[in-house]
């Protein structure tokens, strides 16, 4: 693959990548507020601290794995292979980032109380 040529393919994982990463972001940041709205109250300037946060997680882990995957000019792979394994990666950093931040925000949902708090 000539110099040129595998640059194109690395700017069209990279584009492919960040489409993908912003289509989930649109996905799910109204979810991650109302999930976070209803765990900190009425708090709207930390509900938005904590969506544009998840937000640039779930933008930043992706293209930082489609970054790390440049396709080598010797390889015999074609370019749509070089594109679906950098999106790969980066599809499976994504998926890691949201089950991070799952996590994180289950960690914060409170307990239900059991019998024996509430005869407390």
């Amino acid at each position: 693959m000539t110099m040129e040529k595998s640059v194109l393919v690395f700017l069209l994982g990279i584009c492919v990548v960040l489409m993908l990463s912003v289509l989930v972001v649109v996905l799910f940041r109204n979810y991650i507020r109302n999930v976070i709205m209803d765990l900190n109250g009425d708090h709207e300037r930390q509900a938005r601290f904590w969506v544009a946060y998840s937000t640039i997680l779930m933008i930043l882990v992706p293209l930082i794995i489609a970054l790390i995957f440049v396709p080598s000019q010797e390889a015999a792979l074609s370019p749509f292979y070089h594109i679906v394994k950098q999106v790969k990666w980066s599809l499976i950093g994504l998926v890691m980032t949201i089950f991070v931040l799952g996590v994180s925000i289950h960690q914060l949902v409170p307990r239900a109380t059991t019998e024996k708090d509430k005869n407390e």
